[in-house]
């Protein structure tokens, strides 16, 4: 039969000892054997916490009203190449049992423990990535996990494996070195940032007993961070090819203000509010020129603020795409107090809710940036840059971003004719289009002929908007009642 009782050692050096239970005690226990750690990875230690437990065991049994003759007829101890044996029912030879326990137990040399092993960086790496692939969006993990790949290569070029041998003065240095290779203080933060992240995970597995060294490694304050970011947002001329690339373009655009409002924030600079929440009759010809008119007319518009209003040319790319037949066919279906997107509806935050998210979508599948760097924003930004780049006048750039302009009150008053008419011309729609069609995109537009056409495709659109609407207002109202 088995052995009642025996003590053994696991992989991990911890000792623990099995017990049998009496096939009449399982109904107590529910169990047909006890395993408990003797919580030693020491075998003289263990050897005698074993001999403590089996003779606890054994009075359990008893007083249970045990009596199994084959299970411990006498106990038999080991100490100093000698064997006891003991007969446990006898009280002479159990009170012998406990002293030999006893000094057993006092000469039990202390355990010798081994020092801990260090645990690495690069299993450090092997187990956050784990832990946090399926957390992370697609851009994020792009985003981080290469700039801490990069890091554990550099501490292992400076000897330094383990994950505690990181300390602030070497954080430190690490950032000033990135500092030096990369451009800009934005682009610092965000490596040290997600370095940070990494750290604060081994805090949190406990591999990492300190603060974390790169904690408030920052370049750039937060109150600097919109400023500063505002001058790091424009889309590379690479990017712009991936993000405008036809096939994949009409694969993740499916709607009319999914499709138009990239290449209208692209080519004109429009935020993404004021595309979204175009009405059709913002869309005209002034004197043979079409333009878009960013205005507040409507108890639904919100313009950023009063220099937001602007009446814009359409440039020659977005006259080469069908973006006029749409708004011909809006004009003409659903009539002039229709939005240029009939089917939007307003959300608190506006009505480019939809237009936002989808782009960062788009973006995220193409560009290998944080999410707070580049979004539809940059798009306006990237205008900006190419109109820096030329180097437009200063109140030309402005007219076209819908910037404040301060003017000079002495050149206006007392400067030259010349000087005053060609203050005015940077506001004519025909020097604005003259100058947006002057730039180059990188984008074949004549590609982008969005199909608004198909059967029942803007009537579905509606009415389904239509549902949301009736549904939203049934809520409201259904809330009011019953708050009354």
């Amino acid at each position: 039969m088995p052995t009642p009782s025996r003590t053994y050692q696991k992989a991990s050096g911890m000792y623990y000892i099995r017990l049998l239970v009496p096939k009449k005690l399982v109904p107590y226990t529910h169990h047909q054997k006890i395993i408990y750690s003797l919580k030693t990875k020491d075998r003289s230690v263990a050897y005698v916490r074993a001999l403590k437990i089996n003779l606890a065991f054994e009075e359990w049994l008893k007083s249970m009203a045990i009596d199994d003759s084959k299970r411990f007829p006498e106990l038999k101890v080991e100490h100093e190449g000698t064997t006891y044996d003991f007969n446990l029912d006898s009280p002479a030879e159990k009170a012998a049992y406990d002293g030999l326990v006893e000094r057993i137990g006092m000469k039990v040399p202390k355990a010798i423990v081994p020092p801990p092993k260090l645990y690495s960086l690069d299993d450090g790496f092997k187990s956050w990535k784990s832990a946090t692939y399926k957390v992370y969006s697609e851009g994020t993990r792009n985003a981080y996990y290469p700039r801490v790949v990069k890091f554990i290569d550099y501490a292992r070029s400076k000897k330094i494996t383990d994950v505690e041998a990181v300390k602030k003065t070497f954080a430190t240095a690490y950032r000033d070195h990135i500092n030096i290779e990369e451009a800009s203080p934005l682009t610092v933060d965000n490596h040290t940032k997600a370095i940070k992240q990494f750290f604060d995970y081994l805090i949190k597995i406990e591999e990492y007993r300190f603060e974390n060294p790169f904690a408030n490694l920052h370049l750039v304050k937060k109150s600097q961070l919109k400023s500063v970011t505002d001058s790091y947002v424009r889309f590379r001329p690479e990017e712009i090819g991936r993000l405008f690339e036809v096939e994949g373009y009409f694969k993740r655009f499916k709607k009319p203000d999914l499709f138009y409002s990239p290449l209208i924030a692209l080519t004109m600079g429009l935020r993404l509010e004021e595309v979204a929440q175009l009405r059709v009759t913002d869309i005209y010809d002034s004197d043979g020129t079409w333009v878009i008119d960013i205005n507040e007319y409507g108890d639904d518009k919100e313009l950023k603020t009063e220099s937001s209003k602007r009446i814009l040319p359409i440039p020659r790319f977005m006259l080469k795409t069908n973006f006029l037949d749409y708004h011909a066919y809006v004009l003409k279906t659903y009539g002039e107090d229709s939005h240029l997107y009939p089917y939007l509806i307003k959300t608190k935050n506006g009505y480019g809710k939809n237009v936002g998210y989808n782009f960062t979508k788009h973006k995220q599948e193409l560009i290998k940036v944080d999410e707070e760097l580049k979004t539809f924003h940059s798009l306006r930004k990237t205008l900006s840059a190419k109109m820096d780049d030329a180097k437009y006048p200063s109140h030309l750039r402005k007219s076209i971003l819908g910037h404040h302009i301060e003017f000079d009150i002495t050149n206006e008053t007392y400067g030259s004719e010349e000087a005053g008419a060609k203050s005015k011309e940077h506001f004519s729609l025909s020097y604005m289009l003259t100058h947006l069609n002057q730039i180059e995109h990188g984008v074949d537009f004549g590609e982008f002929h969005f199909d608004f056409e198909s059967d029942g495709f803007m009537y579905d659109l509606v009415r389904s908007m239509k549902r949301k609407a009736a549904k939203k207002a049934f809520e409201a109202e259904k809330k009011k009642a019953a708050s009354q």
